[in-house]
Formats: structure tokens, sequence, C-alpha cells
């Protein structure tokens, strides 16, 4: 997948979150209203999963980091004209 996969998949889901929001929203804020004693519960799963969102994050960048570049063609050395006062005498060094 190209660097640019994964924001992008990432913009469509939460735009798909976004759009479906009045079918799941409702359930959600219901649930928690209901069991207000386990807000703190659920504070402590939504930095749980912050927190292995960022180190998924890390990793994926420490293996990019890893990776080898793309090896360059090196470019053949161009012969190089010289005037001397009987013409031009080219030299590859």
């Amino acid at each position: 997948m190209k660097k640019w996969g994964i924001p992008v998949v990432t913009v469509a889901a939460l735009v798909i979150l976004a759009f479906t929001a009045r079918w799941w929203a409702p359930a959600l804020l219901g649930f928690v209203s209901d069991n207000s004693d386990l807000i703190q519960g659920l504070t402590d799963l939504v930095q749980l999963v912050l927190w292995a969102g960022a180190a998924i994050v890390a990793a994926i960048g420490f293996l990019r980091g890893r990776r080898q570049p793309p090896a360059v063609p090196t470019q053949p050395a161009q012969p190089q004209a010289r005037l001397d006062g009987s013409g031009a005498i080219a030299q590859n060094h």
C-alpha cells in the first residue's frame, strides 16, 4: 500500500462514521448516560485504545524508516571538452 493509503483509509472510515452517526451515536450516548458509573472505565478504555494506536503508528514509522531507499542509477561519466590552441580534445576522467 502506498504511503498515502493509510491516511486515505482513515479519512474514509471517519467520513463513514460521520454519515452513520445518527444510527449508532444515540445508542452509545444512551449506554453512557445509563451507566454513568462505567464512565471511568470507558475513559480508561479510550486511553488504552489511544496508547495502542500510538504504539502502532510508532511501529509503522519505525518499520518504514528501516526500508532501504531505492538504488539511484549512477550517470556515466560525460566526456569533457578542453580547448587547446589547436582544437577541442575530449577527455574522460
